[in-house]
């Protein structure tokens, strides 16, 4: 079924370079806005670009509405794009259609809370490479949207989620995935596999992946390379039973990883949380009754006041259990190799 609809994702892709033919969009109601962009490492322009019907690059050509009075900018209902920075501003704007880019990269840039209904970025030039970058503004901006994808020629479609708060159904990359101090959330009932790259990166952020489907096995977080987290609080959590793990094959650094699945034996909900290094917990964090909590060897968190460990709540280090306090707060600590 994932390779499926893969294919289909591929197919669309390929419509798109031949027809061009997307969801529509209210373009009416056209307004200039004031938003700074930011600084973005993106270049490359794409060969054509489009946010729902509205075309806004053409093979090649930049089509100006004159909306905004300035030949470089097509404006829209409460988003622009700059062609000399090649960014697409989203800027509190609602639409219901899909962002579309193809050959070439882009930087959209959020202020504001933003709805989409999916984000595509398609490459079919295999001597080129292009990153895809949503960019928050240093946690200024929002966004919610469906399946972000980013299709490449095998693997040189690149996406960079930075300093941005996201929710989206599925983030599925050919390319390499970097999610940097950024608030993700992926959630889906129908999606195995939430989170998909050739490598991934997750760097100072809190990245939540829970697949609710029970008809299709999957990985929740899958590449084809091992994953890198570091200085990260990541939940991932899988409703269907089965045998492999969730969150497999990683590198992890200072950082707090949660693993929920079902047993495949017991058919029971299992909650485990790791603890590796010196971790910051970016979000509040509780490990329920039956739950669990293992600190590896010299591992610590540094604000323990966002952990609460409730009564029946079990914690370890390297696999020894250790008691703690029954009313809700952590008595213990990590301190010269003694607890």
């Amino acid at each position: 079924m994932k390779q499926r609809k893969r294919g289909i994702r591929r197919m669309f892709a390929g419509a798109m370079a031949v027809l061009m033919v997307l969801s529509a969009v209210n373009v009416s109601g056209w307004g200039v806005m004031n938003v700074k962009a930011e600084e973005t490492t993106v270049e490359t322009t794409p060969r054509y670009l489009t946010i729902g019907s509205t075309k806004i690059i053409d093979n090649g050509k930049f089509q100006n509405n004159e909306v905004s009075g300035n030949d470089t900018i097509y404006q829209g209902t409460n988003w622009y794009y700059d062609r000399t920075k090649n960014q697409l501003v989203l800027d509190g704007a609602s639409v219901s259609g899909t962002i579309s880019s193809f050959n070439g990269n882009l930087a959209i840039i959020l202020s504001g809370t933003s709805t989409m209904g999916m984000i595509q970025s398609s490459l079919t030039d295999g001597q080129i490479e292009q990153t895809l970058e949503i960019n928050g503004s240093n946690y200024n901006g929002s966004l919610s949207c469906g399946t972000i994808s980013t299709v490449g020629n095998p693997t040189n479609s690149n996406l960079n989620i930075i300093g941005a708060t996201l929710a989206t159904s599925q983030i599925d990359c050919d390319g390499s995935v970097t999610i940097e101090n950024s608030h993700v959330v992926a959630n889906d009932e129908d999606y195995p596999d939430l989170i998909c790259g050739d490598k991934i990166n997750i760097v100072d952020s809190y990245v939540e992946a829970k697949a609710t489907t029970e008809r299709y096995e999957g990985k929740v977080i899958r590449s084809n390379q091992p994953i890198n987290v570091s200085g990260s609080q990541i939940v991932v959590s899988r409703a269907l039973a089965c045998q492999k793990p969730v969150l497999s094959d990683c590198s992890f650094s200072n950082s707090v990883i949660t693993k929920k699945w079902k047993d495949a034996d017991t058919k029971e909900t299992v909650t485990k949380t790791y603890v590796y290094g010196k971790a910051t917990l970016k979000e509040d964090l509780t490990i329920a009754s039956g739950e669990s909590i293992e600190f590896e060897s010299g591992a610590s968190i540094t604000n323990p006041e966002k952990l609460t460990l409730a009564d029946g709540a079990s914690l370890l280090v390297d696999g020894e259990e250790h008691t703690h306090n029954k009313d809700g707060d952590v008595t213990y600590t990590w301190k010269d190799d003694k607890c």
